[in-house]
């Protein structure tokens, strides 16, 4: 019996040891200024939390800003998981939890808005406010015009590949002269964004880009209790998508929260918070004070 305990024994520390060593790397940083009623900035994809810095000192004076910078985006050093959204969303809701934030608006650009919308379903009792810039609960349904998850696996699949499959100094010069130009208007921007963007991981980029496309959060977005605002940007979309095209797409991913409303920004492409700052801080402005 002495032989059973002890052997028992063995195993359950061994068991305790593997559970300690699976949990999931730390793969958020958040940076926290001001004083006031809480807010969550999270950034998009292959963005630091400093693409939220004029915003922080629009609203440092009223609001205590808790930026999110997730791992492998501009300096913040990658890590190795198979699911860096999940990881990031649980450990945002933790930390909110940790701090004891009371009902802090959540406001996510692209990526970010997403997981706002994420953390809204699995721990609904936690924001008092979601803003999402310009993002989507199913990314895939517009970008690679699939129904459901399963089925955009394989564009997925490619485009990770895509991503990963240069040099840091090609991935660079893609985000210089493709990707960052369709995203904003003024040169100035465009070069702001290239030195933030630039520093971050093309293997995790390409990986948040599969797990983003292959995450379809709208059967569940009715578990979000709370006000939802979602910001559309226009400007990189009109001269390829009619407007009521873009209407619809909007309205119909976000049917199952139906408290979902819309503010539309004709002058403003994918960074709204860079390309048209007045009219989004006074949509957000206007947003926080009312919840």
């Amino acid at each position: 019996m002495k032989k059973l305990i002890t052997c028992l024994s063995a195993a359950l520390l061994f068991a305790a040891s593997q559970a300690g060593a699976a949990e999931a790397p730390k793969v958020i940083d958040v940076k926290v200024t001001g004083h006031g009623q809480p807010v969550i900035f999270i950034p998009g994809l292959t963005s630091p939390g400093a693409v939220w810095d004029d915003t922080v000192k629009h609203l440092q004076d009223k609001y205590q800003c808790h930026v999110v910078t997730i791992a492998g985006f501009g300096p913040m050093p990658p890590v190795k998981t198979d699911h860096l959204l999940d990881d990031a969303r649980g450990q945002i809701i933790a930390y909110a939890r940790a701090q004891k934030l009371e009902k802090p608006a959540i406001v996510g650009h692209s990526l970010g808005g997403t997981l706002a919308l994420a953390i809204g379903e699995q721990a609904p009792e936690l924001p008092g406010d979601i803003v999402c810039v310009d993002s989507l609960p199913f990314l895939a349904g517009t970008m690679l015009n699939a129904t459901t998850a399963e089925e955009a696996k394989k564009g997925a699949e490619a485009m990770r590949q895509r991503m990963t499959g240069g040099t840091p100094e090609q991935f660079a010069d893609y985000l210089r002269k493709v990707s960052i130009p369709s995203m904003v208007t003024k040169p100035e921007d465009m070069q702001r964004l290239v030195t933030l963007l630039e520093k971050s991981d093309p293997t995790t980029t390409g990986q948040a880009m599969y797990e983003l496309l292959t995450t379809d959060l709208r059967p569940d977005l009715g578990k979000i209790k709370c006000p939802i605002l979602v910001m559309c940007a226009l400007a990189d979309k009109l001269p390829y998508v009619r407007r009521a095209t873009l209407d619809h797409n909007y309205k119909t991913q976000y049917a199952n929260a139906p408290q979902t409303r819309f503010a539309f920004f004709e002058k403003a492409k994918h960074f709204i918070m860079i390309d048209d700052p007045a009219g989004f801080y006074g949509a957000l402005d206007k947003e926080l004070a009312a919840h």
